[in-house]
């Protein structure tokens, strides 16, 4: 599967990812991770965590691999402070960030 996007008269093709399920173990998680958040940032700017996260957890997720959206949250100087990312294997695949263990994981709702 090939991640590409296009943005007015511009198109963007950024890796291709193997769909088949099990095909080549971890690996495949942190390339489409690495393209979702090339392209992410391309097409919606730095701060869009929880966009990159659900679409890098769809295509995973079409791949047959099962992953974990966290939503945490921590006090910032400017109030309330909210981060996604995404686990597979209980790893993060995208959303690391240098302060991810000061964010509280929120829990499911269902």
């Amino acid at each position: 599967m090939a991640l590409a996007a296009r943005r007015g008269d511009r198109t963007w093709i950024l890796d291709s990812v193997p769909v088949r399920p099990g095909a080549i173990g971890s690996v495949l998680p942190v390339r489409a991770a690495a393209a979702v958040d090339r392209l992410g940032g391309i097409l919606f700017g730095r701060d869009r965590c929880l966009v990159k996260a659900l679409a890098l957890r769809d295509l995973l997720a079409r791949s047959g691999l099962r992953t974990t959206l966290r939503i945490g949250a921590r006090p910032g100087r400017d109030g309330l402070r909210a981060h996604a990312w995404l686990e597979y294997e209980g790893k993060v695949v995208l959303g690391r960030l240098p302060d991810l263990a000061e964010y509280t994981p929120l829990q499911p709702a269902f």
